[in-house]
């Protein structure tokens, strides 16, 4: 009997153990998930995109979070977790704003799974199946290609943009996005960053969301470029956006002739008069284009960005079905240079140019420094005494049989002192050092890169928390036996809240060092009040701070010369008078152009040194995209990149490089000379599929296929060109086994063959160059090898002033 009732009982047991996890299962969340990735499923290596995830519960509700691994490139990544609940039977979507996306993991686990649904949270670890979408994929276009985002109740009003050519471009790519299906415009400026330029065609903003609203002005803020047309109420249709417009419209129009117009169409003749709105320029604003008085186009600078202004419709007929319309275009859009993305030899992200230059030396702390000739004197002291020393003492005590008690004994406090003195820079609380550089707008605001690395006291998670306007990316980790994982959930959290986003870094290590990157947005901080002029090579004029905090090492970058003028305290002037070198200033170069930093932390120069100089190297590369002209530098200590370790105290050390364009007066007399480095180069071909790109930091050099190419050199806009008179135009260093040219003869209207490797002409040389100031020849290229690196044959000239 006993043995019968105990077989019931644990079949029963096998029966509720057996069906258990299928109770447990039927009672589950049953998710369904679809994912769109960017704009129509297209993507721009190294910039922010959204993404859409769409997902049906047929299971019981779900609370928790969604987790997405996003690798932005190689050496960056952090993933995503959003708040997250549905309902049984529920549908929902929702977007999320990423700083950028890679396609590094289709090499690595092609179909690994990126998406995550952790139910109560990610802290808690207990992930759930899902069935649909488990990966992030897009379309990745070349990072030089242009992208034209519209928004415009018509994609046929503004078809006029598949005509528009840009220099150094060879793609560009179109996105009606007001026209694609299933999309909710974002509400988030990061979202927006793979656009280069946004035209608003009589599109009525103000029915948007305000967060909607708020994300294109921050967008602008960000470096983005905005292209407003007009209509009969511009300013009600824009909403929030129109407190920034250039341009107050007026009821009354007037009419440009086409022969008026020739001016900013290419000298190419439109088939109608141009209706425009009469308009007055806003405070702050610049004109662009106007003939006879009547503005045409205006431009307002916001933050890093800007919004252009025009005075008639972007897209009413017969206008928008004009050849000559993207002419037009053309010369408005090349008004405002945008900052495009390149291969550097780190990739198309340029956040990984930070992980190598300036956050190898970034990661470098001063307490990793432990000082060779005091450890070699204390493990000499400590021979000595367990050796002879102790030895006489006890041999004259005759204790000789301590040693066994004594030596032990040194040896551990030996070993404590050595290791108090190594760790007392360590143990009391963590470290950060941060490094950035930051670009001083028109507006006094601040916008540029930072890298900063975490020294843990201890191990367990460490989070960081920044405002929404600082982007936040950990450094990835790498195994030495595995490589990089997807999973980077494993390691770094970034959450965005209402009012700011937090990172965490999972799992440090003790004494560990942790990194990370991101842009900063800072507004209404100040900027230097420039006064220079350049005459008979000197530098001559005055400099003041503006900015509420002290400076160090005030320079002038000038090419690759750094010009230290002194510290400056907030509100002081100081009198310049330097000796140049040179007639004129030229555009800022990489200063330090065959350095390496981050390999070796003994270093002759100290780490301090090593962090400021890898700001300049990792900087120029930026001002090379923003501005072709000399810049005011100086570095600042106080922490102005608003990033806070949440709950603990923290040893901080900053280093903060601002960088000011500016234009100085120069002041020419006699014959000077322009080298090849002084020069805009422009460069366009009319062969399809062509590939053409600067190499990193030259304008000289490039990677360009076999074919034919039109290349444009513009002298400096500080040349006085009514006073010059040119005396030698000089064409070197050509070629001749892969290149054939043939220079533009303006006179003759046609071009003419250079046969020689240096050609020089000596006079007529304003046959050759036009009223702009611009010299144009014909490269034919044929590499040997099909090797497409190439260097530009090089212009040089010299002139005299007229006295």
């Amino acid at each position: 009997m006993l043995i019968r009732k105990c077989a019931l009982v644990i079949t029963a047991l096998f029966i509720y153990f057996t069906l258990l996890p299928t109770i447990e299962a039927s009672a589950a969340p049953n998710l369904q998930v679809k994912v769109t990735t960017g704009f129509n499923g297209k993507a721009k290596y190294g910039e922010g995109l959204p993404i859409t995830i769409s997902v049906e519960n047929t299971g019981e509700a779900f609370s928790g979070d969604i987790v997405l691994d996003i690798a932005e490139s190689y050496n960056l990544g952090n993933a995503h977790a959003i708040p997250f609940e549905i309902g049984s039977g529920e549908t929902k979507s929702i977007q999320v704003a990423v700083a950028g996306l890679s396609d590094d993991y289709n090499y690595q686990q092609p179909n690994a799974q990126m998406i995550h649904f952790f139910e109560g949270g990610w802290e808690k670890e207990n992930s759930i199946g899902y069935k649909g979408t488990k990966t992030l994929k897009a379309s990745f276009l070349d990072p030089t290609t242009i992208f034209y985002f519209t928004l415009t109740n018509s994609a046929d009003r503004l078809k006029m943009l598949n005509q528009v050519k840009q220099p150094n471009t060879l793609n560009d790519e179109i996105i009606h996005v007001a026209q694609l299906s299933n999309f909710t415009l974002p509400s988030d400026a990061v979202a927006w960053q793979m656009a280069d330029y946004m035209l608003i065609d009589e599109f009525v903003l103000a029915d948007l969301e305000t967060a909607q609203q708020q994300a294109l002005i921050d967008y602008v803020r960000a470096g983005g470029v905005i292209v407003v047309g007009a209509s009969d109420d511009t300013e009600a249709e824009v909403g929030q956006l129109g407190d920034y417009l250039p341009l107050s419209l007026k009821s009354s129009m007037s009419s440009i002739s086409p022969e008026k117009m020739k001016a900013f169409t290419n000298n190419n003749v439109l088939s109608n008069d141009l209706p425009v709105y009469d308009a007055t320029l806003n405070e702050g604003a610049t004109e662009l284009f106007s003939s006879a008085g009547v503005i045409l186009a205006a431009k307002k600078q916001l933050g890093s960005g800007a919004i252009i202004q025009t005075t008639f419709s972007l897209g009413d007929e017969p206008l928008a079905k004009d050849p000559v319309y993207s002419d037009l275009m053309t010369s408005i859009l090349q008004s405002v240079k945008v900052q495009t993305s390149t291969n550097s030899m780190y990739g198309p992200n340029f956040k990984d140019q930070l992980v190598y230059e300036l956050g190898s030396t970034n990661s470098l702390f001063s307490s990793f420094k432990v000082s060779t000739p005091l450890m070699i004197g204390i493990v000499v002291v400590y021979m000595i005494l367990v050796g002879p020393l102790l030895y006489l003492i006890l041999k004259r005590k005759d204790k000789r049989e301590f040693a066994w008690g004594i030596i032990p004994l040194i040896a551990i406090i030996a070993s404590v002192a050595i290791f108090g003195y190594g760790a007392k820079d360590r143990i009391a609380r963590p470290q950060v050092q941060l490094s950035s550089f930051l670009y001083v707008n028109d507006d006094k605001s601040l916008n540029g890169y930072y890298a900063q690395s975490l020294l843990s006291n201890k191990s367990g998670d460490f989070s960081f928390e920044a405002p929404a306007s600082t982007t936040m990316v950990a450094a990835r980790n790498t195994n030495s036996f595995t490589g990089q994982s997807v999973n980077v959930h494993e390691d770094a959290i970034f959450e965005k809240h209402a009012s700011n986003s937090e990172l965490t870094f999972r799992d440090v290590g003790y004494w560990s060092v942790s990194s990370m990157y991101g842009e900063s947005h800072l507004q209404d901080v100040g900027n230097f009040d420039v006064n220079l002029r350049v005459e008979a090579s000197k530098l001559i004029g005055s400099i003041q701070n503006n900015f509420p905090f002290s400076l160090k090492d005030v320079s002038v970058w000038s090419g690759s010369k750094i010009i230290k003028l002194g510290d400056l305290q907030s509100g002081e002037k100081i009198e310049v008078n330097k000796e140049l070198g040179t007639v004129m200033l030229l555009p800022s170069q990489n200063p330090y152009i065959n350095t390496n930093f981050g390999m070796n932390p003994t270093a002759q120069i100290d780490l301090e040194e090593q962090r400021k100089q890898a700001t300049y190297i990792t900087s120029s590369q930026m001002i090379g995209q923003k501005d072709n002209g000399p810049v005011i530098t100086a570095f600042v200590k106080d922490n102005l990149i608003p990033i806070e370790l949440k709950d603990k105290k923290v040893e901080m050390s900053t280093l903060n490089l601002l960088i000011q364009p500016f234009t100085a007066e120069t002041i020419f007399d006699g014959e000077f000379v322009l080298p090849a480095n002084m020069f805009t180069v422009n460069i366009n071909t009319n062969e399809v599929g062509k590939y053409m790109e600067p190499i990193y930091n030259s304008n000289l050099e490039w990677y360009l296929d076999d074919g034919e190419y039109n290349v444009s050199w513009k002298v400096p806009d500080s040349i006085p060109l009514e006073n010059v008179t040119w005396t030698q135009l000089q064409i070197a260093n050509t070629d001749k086994n892969s290149h054939t040219i043939q220079i533009w003869n303006i006179k003759t209207q046609a071009f003419e063959e250079v046969t020689d490797s240096r050609f020089t002409v000596t006079a007529n040389i304003n046959d050759y160059i036009n009223q702009e100031g611009e010299v144009q020849y014909q490269l034919q290229k044929k590499a040997v090898q099909g090797d497409p690196y190439t260097r530009l044959p090089e212009l040089r000239m010299k002139g005299e002033v007229k006295k």
